[in-house]
C-alpha cells in the first residue's frame, strides 16, 4: 500500500513541477528557493466551502420538465508534514489526519403533461468525520510558493428524506409517496493557489458554470479554502460565556437598535498549561468577524421594506479592552494587551446583534512580537481543526442557532426546508416560508415577546386582522379558523408588520452582501403573502354580507390562495344590518357566534377551499288562491317567478307533516289578495269592494303579482348547503329546499324549520352528507345531499383543498377524488 501511496504522490509532485516551473527557470536563470521554510510548518488546519447547484426549466405546449438541485459542504480539516524523502524533493507535503464534513443536499424533479404528472424532491443534511482520507493533502512547491489542494469526493452513506407524487390521467388518482434513500453525494474541488514568501494563510478560490445552449439550465460550483499554520508551544483560546445557548436578537423598541450581546475574551497561554514557560510578548489581538451575514431589517417582515443592509453583528469596544475599530466593525484591534490574573496576555471584544437572523465567523489572532500570527479557537474545542468561531452556535454553512433546531428537533432538516406536512392540505407540503426565515421570525407587536417563530412543523400563515375594535371583531373568528384548520396562524393588528396592499410577510429577505468570503443569500423560496381580514361596509362590499376580494386578473378557474387574496370583508360585528345579525334558521347557540364561523369560512376561501357545491339561489314565490280561475288544482299553491308557465305551480310542504304552507296561510292571505282589489280598484277599472274572485282571469293574474311576494333562498341538492353538516364551508341559510322525486306536472319544496340548520367547525374530508343531509337518517329526505362531485371539479372535502403555500402550482378548483 505504502508503494502505491508513493507512486501517485511522485505523479502529483511531477504535475506540480511540470505546471510550477516558470519562465525564468526554463531559459536558465535562478529563482530564490525562498518557500523552503514551510519545511518547519508540522500542522495545517484548514476550511473549505464548495456550493454547487443547477437545473434544467422547459416548458413546451404539452409537456413541461423543471429540476433543480443544491449542494452545500463545509469541510474542516488538520493535515500532518509527510517527512520529506526523494518523492517529495522540492516541495513540502501534508496530508490529512481528520476531516469532519458538514453538508446539506437537496433536489427536486417534476414533469407535466396531458396525460402524466409526477413530482420528486429529497432533501437531506449529514454531520461526519470521514474514515478514508487518503484523498486529501496538500502539496506546496520550494521553487515557485505555488500549492494545490484536492477535497475529497465522497461522504460517508446519509439519509435522504424523500416525497413524489404521480398522477395519470388514466386512473385520474394522484399516488403519495415517503421514503428514505442513501446517498454519499458531495460536491468538490481542486484548488491551486499562490504561497506568500513569508509562512501565513494560504487562500484559494474559484468558480465553473456550464450552460446549456438553448438556456434551459445549466450548473455552476463555487468554491474557497483557507490553510493556516498550528505551532506546538502556545496557543490562543477563545473564552465565551453562553456560547452553547445564545442566539441572536434585534432591537424591538429601535429599529437597528442592539438587541443581545456576546463577550469574547482571548487568551494566549501554553499549550501545556502545567509549564511554567515564558510566554512570547503579544503585540496586538485582533478580532475580525467573517461572512458576516447582511439581510435587510431585523425581522422577515420589519422594518417593512427595509434597504439596510448593514452587518447584521458588529464587533463594539469593551472598557476593559481598549481598542480600535475598522470596517464597519467587522474589526478591532487591541494593541499592547494587559495580562490576566495567571500573567497570560488577555483582550475582549463584544459582539452586537442588530438582527433576528444574523450569523458571523469570529476570528481571533494574536500577533506575537517573534513575528508569528496565532488563530485563536474556542475553550473546550482547541483539538477541532476549524479556523474561526461560528456565531451563533452552528452547524458550517448553515444560518441556524443549534440550540433552536434541537429545541424544535429539526437539526437533520436543511436551511432552506419548507416540507411542512401539517395539515395534509391538498398535498403541496410547506407554507413558503423557508426554516430560516421561520427561525428569524416575525415582529408581532401585540403578542408576548413582540415577535413571533413560524413553526418548523406546521403550516403557518399570516394574517393582519384589520376588524373593528383594534382587531376583537375577528380575534375569535381566527382563533376557530385556527383550530378547525390545523394551520398555525400568525396573527397582526398593525399595518407597519404587513403591507396592506403588498401583503408579503418574508420581504426581507435579500441577498447577503456578495464577496470572497461570503456564501451567498439567506435562505429563501417564494415571495409568501398573508391574508388581510378587514372591516367593510355595505359601500365596499355592495352587500351586507362578507366577501373574499381576489386580486385583478386571477383566472377564476383555479383556487385561491394567499397570493391571489386582496382582502377578507366582513361586516363590523355590532352592524344591525349585517346578515350574521339575523338568525335565519341557526340553532341560538350557533346564531351566538355567527360571524367568527362567518371569518373561518372566508378565511378557508383564501387558502383555496371552495363552497360544497352551486347552484342555491333566491327566488320570488307568489301565492295563488283555490279562486285564480286559471288554477286547475282546486286548492291553494305557490307559483315560483322564474319564467315559468303559469299552469307549472309549486306545492310549499312543511317538513315534519307534509301540510301544504298556502293551505294553511289561506285565510289571511285569501284577505289580503280582497284588500288589494279594493286598494288598486281605480287602477283595476273595478268597481270599489270588488272581490279576488269576481275579477277575471287575466286581472286575477296582475294582483297575485302585488306585494307581498315572498323572496325566499332555495337550497337545491347538491348545492352551497350540502354536504357535511357541521363543516363551516357549507351555507345554513335556506328557507326552503327542494324535493329530490316531485310530481309531474308540480313540484314540491319542503319549508326548513327555524333553528335546525346547524353549522359546525369542523372541517369536512368527505363530501358525505351528514346531520340534515344524511339521507338515511333524515325525513322525509336528506335536505340538500352529498356535496357536488362531477367533471367540473369534486368538492366537500375542505381539509384536501387547504394550501397555504404561494410556491405550489396553481390547482384548478376542487380536489381530487
Amino acid at each position: 500500500m505504502r508503494k502505491v501511496k508513493c507512486v501517485i504522490a511522485a505523479v502529483l509532485v511531477a504535475a506540480f513541477c511540470a505546471i510550477a516551473v516558470p519562465p525564468a527557470v526554463a531559459q536558465g536563470r535562478s529563482t530564490p528557493r525562498d518557500w523552503s521554510k514551510w519545511d518547519s510548518v508540522q500542522r495545517l488546519i484548514g476550511k473549505a466551502v464548495i456550493e454547487s447547484g443547477g437545473g434544467i426549466d422547459r416548458s413546451e405546449v404539452n409537456d413541461e420538465e423543471h429540476n433543480k438541485f443544491h449542494d452545500l459542504v463545509t469541510i474542516v480539516f488538520e493535515l500532518e508534514r509527510v517527512r520529506p524523502n526523494g518523492v517529495w524533493a522540492g516541495s513540502t507535503h501534508w496530508e490529512a489526519v481528520r476531516v469532519h464534513v458538514e453538508g446539506q443536499s437537496s433536489s427536486s424533479r417534476s414533469s407535466e403533461s396531458n396525460t402524466s404528472r409526477q413530482h420528486y424532491s429529497a432533501s437531506g443534511s449529514y454531520s461526519q468525520n470521514l474514515k478514508y482520507l487518503g484523498d486529501f493533502d496538500v502539496g506546496l512547491i520550494h521553487e515557485t510558493g505555488e500549492w494545490q489542494a484536492t477535497t475529497p469526493a465522497k461522504a460517508e452513506p446519509y439519509e435522504m428524506q424523500v416525497t413524489g407524487s404521480y398522477w395519470t390521467a388514466e386512473s385520474d388518482t394522484t399516488e403519495r409517496y415517503s421514503e428514505t434513500e442513501l446517498s454519499t453525494s458531495m460536491p468538490a474541488y481542486v484548488f491551486d493557489g499562490q504561497a506568500d514568501r513569508d509562512i501565513g494563510v494560504l487562500q484559494a478560490s474559484g468558480h465553473i458554470e456550464f450552460h446549456e445552449e438553448d438556456g434551459s439550465g445549466g450548473h455552476w460550483t463555487t468554491a474557497r479554502i483557507t490553510i493556516q499554520p498550528d505551532w506546538n508551544d502556545v496557543e490562543v483560546i477563545v473564552i465565551i460565556d453562553g456560547y452553547e445557548r445564545w442566539r441572536p436578537l434585534a432591537s424591538l423598541t429601535m429599529a437597528g437598535g442592539e438587541g443581545n450581546h456576546l463577550l469574547a475574551q482571548a487568551v494566549l497561554r501554553p499549550k501545556d498549561v502545567s509549564a511554567e514557560a515564558a510566554l512570547p510578548e503579544v503585540e496586538s489581538f485582533h478580532f475580525e468577524l467573517l461572512e458576516t451575514s447582511q439581510v435587510p431589517g431585523a425581522a422577515m417582515n420589519w422594518p417593512l421594506d427595509s434597504t439596510d443592509d448593514s452587518p447584521d453583528l458588529m464587533l463594539r469596544v469593551e472598557t476593559s479592552s481598549p481598542g480600535v475599530l475598522k470596517n464597519k466593525s467587522q474589526q478591532l484591534d487591541v494593541p499592547n494587551p494587559a495580562r490576566n490574573a495567571r500573567g497570560w496576555p488577555a483582550a475582549t471584544a463584544r459582539i452586537g446583534s442588530f438582527d433576528f437572523g444574523g450569523r458571523t465567523i469570529l476570528r481571533v489572532t494574536a500577533e506575537l512580537a517573534d513575528g508569528r500570527t496565532i488563530v485563536g479557537r474556542l475553550e473546550g474545542q482547541e483539538d477541532t481543526p476549524y479556523p474561526g468561531i461560528l456565531i451563533p452556535k452552528r452547524r458550517p454553512g448553515r444560518w441556524i442557532a443549534e440550540a433552536w433546531l434541537a429545541d424544535n428537533g429539526v437539526a437533520k432538516l436543511p436551511d432552506d426546508d419548507d416540507a411542512e406536512s401539517e395539515p395534509e392540505g391538498d398535498g403541496h407540503d410547506g407554507d413558503g416560508l423557508t426554516l430560516y426565515e421561520e427561525y428569524r421570525g416575525f415582529v408581532v407587536g401585540w403578542m408576548k415577546g413582540g415577535r413571533a417563530e413560524g413553526d418548523p412543523k406546521r403550516k403557518d400563515l399570516f394574517i393582519l386582522n384589520l376588524t373593528r375594535s383594534r382587531g376583537a371583531d375577528g380575534s375569535a373568528g381566527i382563533d376557530l379558523f385556527e383550530k378547525a384548520t390545523g394551520l398555525r396562524v400568525i396573527q397582526s393588528r398593525d399595518k407597519r408588520e404587513m403591507d396592506e396592499e403588498k401583503r408579503v410577510i418574508n420581504m426581507n429577505h435579500g441577498a447577503a452582501k456578495k464577496g470572497a468570503e461570503n456564501e451567498g443569500a439567506a435562505p429563501h423560496r417564494v415571495d409568501q403573502h398573508g391574508v388581510v381580514l378587514k372591516t367593510l361596509d355595505f359601500d365596499q362590499m355592495n352587500h351586507h354580507g362578507a366577501m373574499t376580494f381576489e386580486v385583478k386578473g386571477r383566472d377564476a378557474s383555479y383556487a385561491l390562495k394567499p397570493a391571489t387574496t386582496r382582502v377578507v370583508g366582513i361586516p363590523a360585528r355590532n352592524d344591525k344590518e349585517s346578515l350574521f345579525n339575523k338568525p335565519f334558521n341557526l340553532p341560538a347557540d350557533d346564531f351566538a357566534t355567527m360571524l367568527d364561523r362567518v371569518i373561518v369560512h372566508e378565511l378557508l376561501h383564501s387558502v383555496g377551499v371552495g363552497e360544497h357545491g352551486s347552484n342555491d339561489h333566491n327566488a320570488e314565490f307568489l301565492y295563488v288562491p283555490a279562486s285564480y280561475k286559471g288554477n286547475n288544482r282546486g286548492e291553494p299553491v305557490f307559483w315560483m317567478k322564474s319564467g315559468q308557465d303559469w299552469s307549472q305551480y309549486i306545492d310549499v310542504l312543511e317538513e315534519a307533516t307534509g301540510e301544504s304552507l298556502a293551505k294553511r296561510m289561506s285565510p289571511l292571505l285569501d284577505y289580503q289578495l280582497d284588500l288589494l282589489c279594493d286598494e288598486f280598484a281605480d287602477t283595476l277599472e273595478v268597481p270599489p269592494g270588488t272581490k279576488f274572485a269576481d275579477l277575471d282571469e287575466e286581472l286575477q293574474k296582475i294582483v297575485i303579482q302585488l306585494p307581498p311576494i315572498f323572496n325566499l333562498y332555495v337550497g337545491v341538492e347538491h348545492g352551497e348547503h350540502s354536504g357535511n353538516e357541521q363543516c363551516p364551508m357549507r351555507y345554513a341559510f335556506a328557507d326552503l329546499y327542494k324535493a329530490q322525486k316531485g310530481f309531474v306536472p308540480r313540484e314540491i319544496y319542503y319549508v326548513v324549520p327555524l333553528g335546525t340548520e346547524d353549522v359546525g367547525v369542523t372541517v369536512c374530508d368527505s363530501p358525505v352528507g351528514t346531520g340534515v343531509n344524511d339521507a338515511g337518517h333524515h325525513k322525509p329526505q336528506s335536505r340538500y345531499g352529498d356535496a357536488e362531485v362531477d367533471a367540473s371539479g369534486h368538492f366537500g372535502n375542505c381539509a384536501a383543498q387547504i394550501c397555504v403555500n404561494d410556491g405550489a402550482p396553481p390547482r384548478k378548483r376542487g380536489c381530487a377524488k
